[in-house]
């Protein structure tokens, strides 16, 4: 019964990480972002997790009723959302200024 539980928690806390990633490999540039097939994208964004899932799983606990765990799975997606749109900004901000350089030579 403990492996269960175990691997019910791991499973959540994993559904957690993935959430996050998912949006920011979707998005940010320098992870491949539309560029990659949706295979390559979804195998780079499990690779990612398993990396960070460790870390992650470290005294999270999950909420008992599947309701908040859904709001806290949007709350993970939105983050991973802004986090890859303001990686993209960024990038593109410096290919931006690195076209202008250019352009001044």
């Amino acid at each position: 019964m403990a492996q269960e539980l175990g691997l019910e928690r791991l499973m959540g806390v994993g559904a957690l990480v993935v959430a996050r990633i998912a949006p920011l490999v979707a998005l940010a540039p320098f992870l491949g972002g539309p560029a990659l097939t949706a295979t390559v994208r979804t195998v780079v964004t499990l690779a990612i997790a398993m990396v960070v899932l460790p870390v992650a799983e470290v005294g999270q606990t999950l909420p008992p009723s599947s309701g908040v765990y859904l709001l806290l799975m949007a709350k993970e997606a939105v983050v991973g959302t802004a986090l890859g749109i303001l990686a993209a900004v960024a990038f593109h901000t410096l290919s931006m200024a690195g076209q202008l350089i250019d352009m001044g030579r």
